[in-house]
């Protein structure tokens, strides 16, 4: 029975990893031909789908990030490039699961987004002190923007442990008060932990 299980979750995973980089591979070669045909938005969106699909040691992850970077660097129109640098530093961090892929990357484009919105604030709205509106703008990247680890992952322990005992009472339907008991305190901790976290 437990090989059948194993058996039965590799292949899925097999399967959802093939599908995931046939979808990489597609948008992958899209945004590329946006590119070449100077249509940047579109290439940038699709580099985002990319990114976005994130699977680690795809080969395409690295291009669509460095084709990103040049796409935000060689750029002389400031909306263009603050757009790009927004968009790539969003999809990053969307890709975070227990580790954060380039977070060297994501503080640089901290510091260059903040500087980027600076320059077009002070220009714009002709604002003299430009230390305080780059300090205003890095405080706001630099914000906490992750839920808290702890409630988190005490969530998901939680929802694994209300979902298995309610599946344990309808296989094995004796009514117990403890067993109700420890079903509702799951729910409880599930329902607190997401509102903590």
């Amino acid at each position: 029975m437990i090989k059948r299980v194993s058996a039965l979750i590799l292949i899925l995973l097999i399967i959802f990893l093939s599908k995931n980089l046939v979808y990489q591979f597609k948008n992958y070669s899209l945004a590329k031909e946006y590119q070449s045909n100077g249509d940047m938005y579109q290439a940038i969106d699709y580099y985002e789908r990319v990114i976005l699909a994130y699977t680690p040691l795809s080969p395409v992850i690295n291009n669509s990030v460095d084709n990103l970077l040049n796409i935000c660097y060689k750029s002389n129109d400031q909306e263009l490039k603050l757009f790009c640098l927004e968009t790539l530093r969003s999809s990053l961090i969307q890709t975070k699961s227990f580790y954060q892929p380039y977070y060297e990357l994501l503080e640089k484009l901290d510091i260059d987004i903040a500087e980027l919105r600076t320059e077009i604030i002070t220009k714009n709205y002709q604002i003299a002190n430009k230390k305080e509106i780059y300090n205003q703008q890095l405080n706001i990247i630099k914000f906490n923007r992750f839920p808290d680890t702890f409630w988190s992952f005490l969530s998901i322990l939680a929802l694994i442990g209300w979902i298995s005992m309610v599946f344990y009472t309808i296989l094995k339907p004796e009514k117990t008060l403890i067993r109700w008991i420890v079903i509702s305190i799951f729910y409880i901790l599930w329902a607190y932990g997401l509102y903590k976290a």
